[in-house]
């Protein structure tokens, strides 16, 4: 009686993962779609106010090469999102985008808010 129960629990749950394999790229499909306009509208900014970008870079945030810094940022936020929606070089692009990430979280968002320009 437990072996049939457990044979039939085994046979529901194999035809329950499955049905899932096909929709397994949907989540990170999702995570993409999310973050497309999140990236792309911050490396935007970066271009459209490149002389706002440039002095916070060099005088508040007193990064080196602020020029090279706010282009690097900009490509890397604009094209890695464009990249991303397309689902093309994702594990490459992340790797700029993590560490752009990292530094506007511990450089800029820590001390001057979550919601800062």
């Amino acid at each position: 009686m437990v072996r049939q129960i457990v044979s039939t629990f085994k046979k529901g749950y194999g035809w329950f993962l499955g049905s899932l394999s096909h929709a397994s790229g949907l989540p990170l499909l999702a995570l993409r779609i999310y973050l497309f306009p999140i990236m792309l509208q911050s490396g935007w900014r970066k271009f459209a106010a490149f002389e706002y970008h440039l002095d916070w870079f060099g005088k508040s945030l007193e990064l080196p090469f602020p020029w090279l810094m706010v282009v690097l940022v900009g490509l890397a936020e604009f094209g890695g999102a464009i990249l991303l929606l397309m689902g093309w070089f994702t594990r490459l692009v992340t790797i700029p985008l993590m560490i752009t990430m990292l530094v506007a979280a511990f450089l800029v968002h820590g001390d001057n808010g979550w919601l800062t320009l």
